[in-house]
């Protein structure tokens, strides 16, 4: 009879342990778990902070992109009153065209602008070769960088057709 009593006292002392255990494992298992809700919600949070962001993003570059066209307006028609100031800025002029044509090709990679690669392939109607036929030129035709640059004008013009097709394909 001691004996048994002395198994069950050992049996009852083990379950209480396993209950000890048991309690230890399911507290556990509560503070992993309100931490891993903790860190969805933190997830969860950065994903629509990351999201507004974008569309912040997307609404500048539109913005910019409007401004941009603007600007590019603006610049051709003031090219076309002739003053002494007019034509030494001329190159500017025309270097930033083309600068916000490099712009309007990224606008068109990210889905803001919809691109005619034959107009943009179009060198001919560009400002840069209006004043190349006209007898402001005359001055420098004669220099050997100015077919250089003709061609280099015409090769970024083609260039530009080129990316819009591709990324069209």
């Amino acid at each position: 009879v001691n004996s048994i009593g002395n198994s069950l006292g050992e049996i009852v002392s083990s379950v209480v342990k396993v209950k000890d255990q048991i309690t230890q494992i399911a507290t556990a298992v509560e503070e992993q778990s309100a931490a891993a809700e903790e860190i969805t919600r933190n997830i969860e949070d950065t994903a629509r902070i990351s999201s507004q962001i974008e569309k912040l993003a997307e609404s500048i570059a539109k913005d910019s992109y409007e401004i941009l066209k603007v600007s590019s307006d603006l610049r051709h028609t003031t090219s076309s009153v002739k003053t002494d100031k007019t034509q030494q800025m001329l190159f500017e002029i025309f270097k930033s065209d083309h600068e916000r044509m490099l712009s309007r090709v990224y606008a068109h990679l990210r889905g803001i602008e919809k691109l005619d690669p034959d107009r943009l392939a179009d060198y001919q109607s560009c400002g840069i070769a209006t004043w190349c036929n006209s007898g402001d030129a005359q001055k420098v035709k004669d220099l050997p960088v100015f077919y250089e640059f003709i061609d280099t004008h015409k090769k970024y013009h083609l260039l530009s057709k080129e990316i819009v097709i591709a990324h069209k394909s």
